[in-house]
């Protein structure tokens, strides 16, 4: 998830979201990552989702 957060690629993080389990993922990381890259149009539908 975090390449996917990284590359800016939000219908991919929306399926993955829907489809893993996210406690196989580091949200907080992915997170931290996707604001460090500007990528906050994924950060904006993390936070409302």
């Amino acid at each position: 998830m975090t390449i996917a957060f990284l590359m800016g690629q939000l219908d991919i993080v929306k399926w993955l979201t829907e489809k893993v389990d996210n406690k196989l993922f580091d949200m907080k990381e992915t997170m931290n990552n996707a604001c460090f890259m500007g990528k906050l149009d994924i950060v904006k539908w993390l936070t409302e989702k």
